[in-house]
C-alpha cells in the first residue's frame, strides 16, 4: 500500500510483485537492442513471492560492505 501511495506500484501490484512488468520492459528493450522480437515467454520471470528466508539469509551472507 505504501508503494502504491508513493507511485512505485500500480493499483493492482501483481504484475510488479511477480516481475511481469519488468519482463515486459526487458522484452521491449531487448527487441530494440538486438533488432529481433524477444517474446515474453523467452524471459524467465520470478516474482518476490518465490523468495524464501533461505534466499534472504544467503544474500545477507554474500554482501560485503
Amino acid at each position: 500500500m505504501r508503494a502504491q501511495k508513493s507511485g512505485f506500484a500500480e493499483a493492482d501490484p501483481s504484475f510488479d510483485i511477480e516481475g511481469i512488468d519488468t519482463a515486459n520492459k526487458l522484452a521491449v528493450l531487448s527487441s530494440l537492442a538486438w533488432g529481433a522480437w524477444v517474446k515474453l515467454s523467452d524471459i524467465r520471470t520470478r516474482g518476490i513471492t518465490e523468495v524464501t528466508s533461505d534466499d534472504v539469509s544467503f544474500a545477507r551472507k554474500s554482501v560485503t560492505l
